[in-house]
């Protein structure tokens, strides 16, 4: 007899996804780090570089912060049949700007793989953050 995986429900997911956006936008490095399994991927397509585990997950995190600031907007979005979202940034010019799109992989135990796009190809139907 073959295991079956059980698979978090599409609310259970995106309840994960929420705890994440709300972490990602207090720039909160340990909170996102909680939501993360041990074995957890960062990828950064077309970027050869990726990260594993979540501790280099925090420590790229921290730089980001550190570059970007830490003022964000999302608008919650699906990519493939996954749970994603498009992050926004506030820009020099006061204005919110899209800086990433986001696919996550979410199980049970936590948020497994994060894919990170950062081409306008990847835009979401409304590149506008939410108010």
């Amino acid at each position: 007899m073959r295991e079956r995986l059980a698979e978090p429900s599409e609310s259970e997911q995106r309840a994960w996804v929420d705890r994440y956006m709300e972490a990602f936008a207090s720039a909160d490095v340990e909170g996102l780090k909680r939501l993360l399994t041990d074995d957890v991927r960062m990828e950064m397509p077309p970027m050869v570089s990726w990260f594993a585990g979540h501790e280099n997950y925090g420590v790229f995190m921290g730089w980001v912060f550190a570059e970007n600031g830490d003022q964000w907007r999302f608008l919650p979005v699906g990519a493939n049949a996954q749970p994603a979202f498009a992050a926004f940034n506030r820009a020099a010019s006061g204005a919110f700007e899209l800086h990433t799109l986001q696919v996550l992989t979410v199980t049970e135990n936590g948020i497994s793989r994060s894919s990170v796009f950062r081409t306008p190809r990847c835009s979401p139907p409304s590149s506008s953050p939410p108010r």
